[in-house]
């Protein structure tokens, strides 16, 4: 999860740079921001057992623009789902 929020807040100051930068189009930095969104909800959604696929799934594409810093976030995020799996698997099952 470290990795995640890590990357999280690294790609936010990213975007914010981009913001910040006369030498870039707004346009650009509001394609950057939808996709730290989209990084950030899918975050919110890896950490929950119905929907850490889909979560996993919109982590990878949000820090697709972000690549190499958003390798962090994928592997991150993969850390957290194995984590989680293995959590699920050493608790004992109730019948």
């Amino acid at each position: 999860m470290g990795l995640l929020i890590l990357n999280l807040v690294l790609t936010a100051f990213a975007t914010m740079a981009f913001f910040a930068s006369p030498e870039y189009d707004t346009g650009f930095s509001v394609i950057l921001a939808v996709f730290w969104v989209v990084q950030a909800v899918g975050a919110f959604l890896a950490d929950s057992k119905q929907t850490r696929r889909a979560g996993f799934v919109m982590v990878c594409v949000g820090c697709f623009p972000f690549v190499p810093l958003g390798l962090l976030g994928i592997v991150g995020a993969r850390r957290m789902i194995r984590a989680a799996e293995l959590n699920e698997q050493l608790q004992p099952q109730a019948t």
